[in-house]
């Protein structure tokens, strides 16, 4: 399973703001031996490409963090899921067992095809374990119920 993959278009971007980077200080240094350095409105407009690049770079890096947590929690959630799958009270797994159905409906983006996978495979290992002595037959149920409510791609 290929956790939280890289976007091809990343170098790009990278690329684009270090023009930006460089654009911004060429403005700073080249402007006023280029430009009327008493003028005040040509400062003015100076300082503000210059803050609008700051500020451009800093929401390209806040969403990219935003986006990076969000695949964060939602390997976590995935992983911890799995994890109770196997946990010796019929209750929790049947409540991880959902939990897996819930996250393989709502996982989207890059990688979406292996988390499908990875979540398949547990649950279809659940509804098709044979059952121990005693051992109540309700986390098979709904494992069987879920796989048949996966979607397929």
């Amino acid at each position: 399973m290929t956790l939280n993959p890289r976007r091809a278009e990343d170098p790009t971007v990278a690329v684009a703001l270090v023009v930006i980077a460089v654009l911004t200080v060429a403005a700073l240094v080249v402007a006023p031996i280029v430009l009327d350095a008493a003028n005040k409105d040509v400062w003015d407009l100076v300082i503000k490409v210059a803050g609008a690049a700051v500020v451009l770079i800093g929401s390209y890096f806040a969403a990219r963090t935003l986006k990076q947590s969000r695949a964060d929690q939602r390997d976590a959630r995935i992983l911890t899921a799995i994890g109770l799958v196997g946990n010796e009270h019929p209750e929790v797994r049947i409540g991880a067992l959902l939990a897996l159905g819930e996250l393989a409906k709502n996982t989207g983006g890059p990688g979406r095809d292996d988390y499908l996978a990875a979540i398949r495979a547990t649950v279809q290992a659940v509804a098709d374990s044979p059952m121990p002595d005693g051992a109540s037959a309700a986390p098979k149920q709904v494992a069987a119920h879920v796989v048949s409510g996966l979607p397929t791609h």
